[in-house]
């Protein structure tokens, strides 16, 4: 027998579910057992089996047979369990057998549709709380302050845009998929009330729903493949030895002796290109200092004024933002220093640089060697 698996309905559509698996069944598919997107059939001869999919927290049963308690009374069938998932236990009956009222009365109905209304909302609650304690967590363990984490997903949108729009679609996609159905089961919750009988043939789902879900699953797939690609520019080479624009050289402040090796990721550089700017990660050491340096050149200049408190708040070695001290420099939009860490600004190009303490440099001679880097994107080194 050939195992086979295909998607099924979610689990607020009860009666689509039920026509599905009946379906499958007169192709020769017959059901073994229901994942969390897609159940598992077996090849077989086609039957005319009818499935029926009772709501209740557990369904006792033996592991072939349901027990009669699953069932309304005085109902003769010789139904099979096949399979539960969650709330939802499936049953299977031959054809041509009586096929029993799963609930006794309406009431009962609303009440086995009132727990799996009850699921959904905490599952519509679930990316909430799951976002709350993810922040909760990195605020404690991380020591960051809300603005120091707002700085860090502004740069995550800096450097890797595609990796927030995945993460913000799968949240959306998610909730919307836990919306969607409660107002599903509320609406079925209101025609029981109404004595309209539970339809077990319903009529497929609106085209527009397939459709969403379509363009999303594209979505997805275009948007990881942008992170793999992300990934893997972001591989390192060997850092040149002069004309490294826009990065600036330990060589561009003076310091002229031979580099060091020890260490694999020391003397690289990594770049990278999204739509909303260039990045440039460099990293430098020689004998007597060590330089590592973040290039970031912006797309869009809007997010220029906010990108300096962000690369201020991210800072490594202070948090305050009093400890930056701004320098006028010619030819620099703004310069700040907070002692080995310098921030400067040329349009919409930025530079972070971590440099090794000297005594006999200062920040003004760091900013002076930067503004001597060519401002014509032409001339600037990409590594390939």
């Amino acid at each position: 027998m050939k195992t086979i698996y295909r998607l099924h309905f979610p689990d607020d559509a009860i009666g689509q579910n039920e026509a599905f698996y009946s379906s499958c069944a007169a192709q020769g598919l017959h059901l073994v057992k229901r994942g969390v997107y897609f159940s598992r059939f077996v090849s077989g001869p086609p039957r005319k089996d009818l499935y029926r999919i009772l709501i209740a927290p557990s369904c006792p049963n033996d592991g072939s047979q349901p027990a009669n308690s699953c069932f309304a009374p005085g109902e003769e069938a010789n139904p099979n369990y096949i399979s539960s998932h969650g709330l939802l236990h499936i049953f299977r009956f031959p054809a041509h057998s009586a096929i029993p009222v799963l609930y006794a009365s309406p009431q009962q109905q609303v009440a086995a549709f009132r727990i799996l209304q009850k699921h959904t909302l905490w599952q519509c609650l679930g990316p909430f709380l799951s976002l709350a304690i993810y922040i909760g967590l990195t605020l404690m363990f991380q020591h960051l302050s809300v603005t120091a984490l707002w700085a860090q997903i502004l740069l995550v949108w800096v450097e890797a845009p595609a990796l927030l729009f995945l993460l913000a679609l799968l949240f959306f996609w998610l909730l919307g998929n836990h919306l969607r159905a409660l107002v599903s089961i509320s609406q079925q919750i209101h025609r029981i009330k109404q004595g309209v009988p539970f339809d077990h043939q319903p009529p497929q789902r609106f085209p527009v729903e397939r459709i969403i879900h379509g363009l999303c699953l594209i979505a997805v797939v275009l948007l990881s493949a942008s992170c793999v690609s992300y990934v893997l520019q972001s591989q390192p080479v060997a850092l040149p030895q002069k004309n490294a624009s826009p990065c600036l050289l330990l060589a561009d402040l003076g310091d002229l002796s031979a580099r060091q090796d020890t260490l694999s990721d020391i003397n690289t550089l990594t770049h990278t290109s999204s739509f909303v700017a260039e990045v440039w990660q460099g990293r430098e050491e020689t004998k007597e200092q060590w330089l590592f340096q973040t290039v970031i050149d912006l797309h869009h200049p809007s997010l220029a004024p906010h990108l300096t408190d962000a690369l201020k708040a991210n800072s490594i070695f202070s948090k305050n933002a009093s400890s930056w001290k701004s320098y006028p420099v010619p030819g620099l939009t703004e310069a700040w220093c907070n002692g080995i860490e310098y921030i400067a600004r040329r349009g919409n190009c930025y530079w972070v640089l971590t440099l090794s303490p000297d005594t006999h440099r200062s920040p003004q001679d760091v900013f002076a060697a930067l503004t001597t880097l060519p401002e014509d994107r032409r001339l600037w080194y990409e590594p390939m």
